[in-house]
């Protein structure tokens, strides 16, 4: 009976090793790395674009499933809200061992903060166990943009227009 106990005990054994060996080469299978490149100052109301890239380190072609968090303060407030992320293609398909892919989002601070920061993260289409984040890019609000209303041209002929319409409607009388 004992040696049946131990007979046991030690497939338990053999038996959780090649399941953790599986997972491991599963996972080597699939590795990857994930970075993201774009502006860290934001101009309130400006579409900007940041890159995201996925290199392949694992030994299989694989695609990629791509999303974000993110965060932004206005002093003690949490004010996420104003940062518009947009991924237009959350996919990255079908990269080959030590290649790259990439997609893009668009980023829109819509209102100042003071801090704040948008990561991406991916995981592999083929085991979505395995994931990975990028580092942060920390988000600063810039100037905000303001149109230009009338250039020095355009001044100019709003005043010159408004004097003749002045003169005229004292003319008219």
């Amino acid at each position: 009976m004992e040696v049946k106990n131990i007979q046991i005990k030690i497939l338990l054994i053999l038996l959780s090793l090649v399941l953790i060996s599986i997972h491991i080469v599963s996972a080597q299978n699939y590795d990857f790395k994930i970075w993201a490149s774009g502006p860290q100052l934001f101009t309130i109301g400006r579409e900007e674009i940041v890159n995201v890239y996925i290199l392949n380190n694992g030994t299989e072609t694989d695609s990629y499933t791509i999303d974000f968090t993110k965060q932004a303060m206005y002093g003690l407030d949490d004010v996420s809200h104003l940062l518009d992320v947009s991924i237009p293609s959350d996919k990255i398909n079908l990269v080959k061992p030590n290649g790259t892919g990439n997609t893009f989002a668009t980023i829109t601070l819509m209102g100042p903060i003071t801090s704040g920061s948008i990561t991406f993260n991916a995981s592999s289409d083929s085991d979505p166990s395995v994931k990975r984040e990028a580092i942060p890019i920390n988000v600063l609000s810039g100037t905000p943009i303001s149109l230009p209303e009338f250039g020095l041209m355009g001044l100019i002929l709003l005043i010159l227009i408004s004097s003749l319409i002045i003169s005229y409607s004292f003319h008219i009388r």
